[in-house]
């Protein structure tokens, strides 16, 4: 049911959730969202870029605050997801022990993705009234927003106060702020204090990167460099059981390729010593 639901409504749910919460339906989301922030941090009247991390963000989620503001947002799956949530589920354990699911989405849910989007729209929309200067987007639980410094960090008090209301936790010790050099980072480090993470190379953003490119350098030579590992392994596999090996590599390892060349600029020219490796070793594994 949920399923079907989740499909039918599929574009009121898009038009609630807005183009900042890239999770709720829309297309290639992801990348969307790597790309919106790599393109922000580099204009010049960006002084850095903050990505967020939440704690266990599905499980806090405030239950009653989402079920009231779905009835608001989008009123279309409001009855659905009222039947399923208004009152807590049962885990049952050995024993006879009982757990009750007072918080957050239930795993497995089909509706658990498109609700949770829809209950950070209240946060996105508050953040973007109070500071229209930054420029923020989300893939689910996972935020980013980038500004001057001064702005940057009212959001972010803001982000902390609203969210702890909707069951929204920011974890400090994983949140960093990715400036544009030592001199922004002096004067961040006085702004932020303790409050988050800095750093003037990169960081990790939805599996790409974003940052400095020494930073992306070296990110893109480790993956290739365990894709290398993990080719040599398939490699020696397929010498006995190429079938096995070839569905493996085509089902679970080639969209790796394909995820990383669509969202890091000029990534395939870290890929020749992939594609060596292919050549001379896996594909004459599968086929002699």
């Amino acid at each position: 049911v949920g399923k079907v639901i989740s499909h039918h409504c599929r574009q009121e749910i898009k038009n609630a959730a807005g183009p900042l919460q890239t999770c709720s339906g829309h297309g290639a989301g992801a990348e969307a969202a790597i790309h919106a922030m790599y393109s922000i941090f580099q204009q010049d009247d960006t002084d850095a870029v903050l990505l967020i991390d939440a704690s266990n963000a599905f499980n806090c989620l405030n239950r009653q605050a989402a079920l009231h503001n779905i009835r608001i947002t989008c009123p279309l799956i409001s009855i659905y997801l009222c039947n399923t949530y208004r009152k807590p589920s049962k885990l049952f354990m050995t024993g006879g022990n009982v757990i009750y699911s007072k918080e957050g989405t239930a795993q497995g849910d089909p509706m658990a993705m498109p609700w949770y989007s829809l209950s950070t729209t209240t946060i996105i929309n508050t953040l973007q009234l109070n500071e229209p200067s930054v420029k923020q987007v989300w893939l689910a639980d996972d935020a980013s927003a980038a500004g001057k410094l001064e702005a940057l960090f009212k959001w972010y008090e803001n982000l902390k106060l609203i969210g702890s209301k909707l069951g929204y936790y920011v974890n400090q010790k994983k949140c960093w702020l990715i400036v544009k050099s030592p001199e922004i980072e002096e004067q961040a480090k006085r702004i932020f204090g303790k409050s988050v993470n800095y750093t003037t190379e990169g960081k990790r953003h939805l599996g790409a990167c974003i940052g400095s490119e020494n930073y992306k350098k070296k990110y893109s030579e480790e993956l290739v460099e365990n894709w290398m590992s993990d080719l040599e392994t398939l490699s020696d596999i397929a010498k006995t059981q190429p079938q096995a090996a070839y569905a493996a590599y085509t089902k679970g390892y080639k969209s790796k390729f394909t995820f990383f060349m669509r969202t890091i600029k000029n990534f395939e020219e870290f890929l020749l010593p992939i594609d060596d490796l292919l050549d001379h070793k896996l594909l004459p594994a599968f086929f002699g």
